[in-house]
């Protein structure tokens, strides 16, 4: 009995590794091993812990870490990272800056840091211009030193990521409470792949049903919303899917017993 139970734990120690290790979740690690993890990436990369070079996010149910610009800063400054070329464009109202960036040891790399500037002007787009270039900056400087994690800086484009407090010190985090409607939308979101808006409109069209997201009627329902949203176009609500999921939708209607008559024509 004794050693399954070592097994065991030795499997689950496993895969928590493994969960940090290639999709960088710390979910599953215990406050010391966050602690742990934290000081011991510090030191692999020569950064100070103190000055608190990362910081976490929640991010689709995983805790997942980040470099702020204590750690692109530092990194510059321990492998005499240096900006050896770099070009800005502007392309359908997206301003893009490209660098190359070199390592003490002469090794290059190159990262790109892209902003919108559409309707900017005068100070704010002064700024974007820089963003862009900081961006770029930033991302150079974190590949160089082989870090596979999101820069501060993309946080903004990742619309479900919070920011969360994590104490060094003691390994807690503080997840932020996720409001229940908001947790029914992502499911949809997640399972049936709408966009934001439409995620809301189909739990608003749910809620006046009275149905559950979770229960099977719903399911059904969403097809017929989503069929809607696409202006009774088959081709339209076919493209919403991916390929796995079109026999889920063609069976839920034969199931509901009715036909959507799906009207094959191109979308407009």
């Amino acid at each position: 009995m004794g050693n399954e139970v070592i097994v065991k734990n030795e499997l689950e120690d496993n895969n928590i590794v493994a969960n940090v290790i290639l999709k960088g979740d710390l979910s599953g690690l215990s406050a010391e091993q966050r602690v742990q993890y934290y000081f011991s990436l510090c030191q692999s990369l020569k950064l100070n812990p103190l000055t608190k070079p990362f910081d976490l996010i929640s991010l689709n149910g995983k805790i997942v870490m980040y470099a702020n610009a204590n750690c692109a800063q530092q990194l510059r400054d321990n492998e005499n990272i240096s900006i050896i070329e770099q070009t800005v464009k502007i392309e359908h109202d997206i301003i893009i800056t490209i660098v190359k960036a070199q390592n003490g040891k002469g090794r290059t790399d190159i990262a790109t840091g892209a902003v919108s500037v559409k309707g900017l002007s005068g100070d704010n787009l002064a700024n974007a211009i820089m963003k862009s270039e900081t961006k770029a900056k930033r991302r150079v400087s974190i590949s160089l030193c082989g870090l596979g994690m999101m820069d501060e800086t993309e946080l903004e484009t990742v619309p479900d990521a919070t920011k969360i407090n994590f104490d060094i010190n003691t390994g807690t985090v503080d997840m932020p409470k996720q409001d229940k409607t908001e947790t029914e939308i992502e499911y949809i979101r997640q399972n049936w792949t709408f966009t934001p808006e439409q995620s809301k409109t189909i739990y608003k069209k749910l809620k006046e049903k009275k149905l559950a997201y979770y229960k099977k009627e719903s399911d059904k329902f969403i097809l017929y919303i989503a069929f809607d949203l696409c202006e009774n176009n088959y081709e339209k609500l076919k493209a919403m899917f991916p390929s796995n999921k079109i026999n889920e939708v063609e069976e839920l209607d034969k199931e509901f017993g009715q036909s959507l008559e799906f009207e094959n024509q191109e979308p407009a």
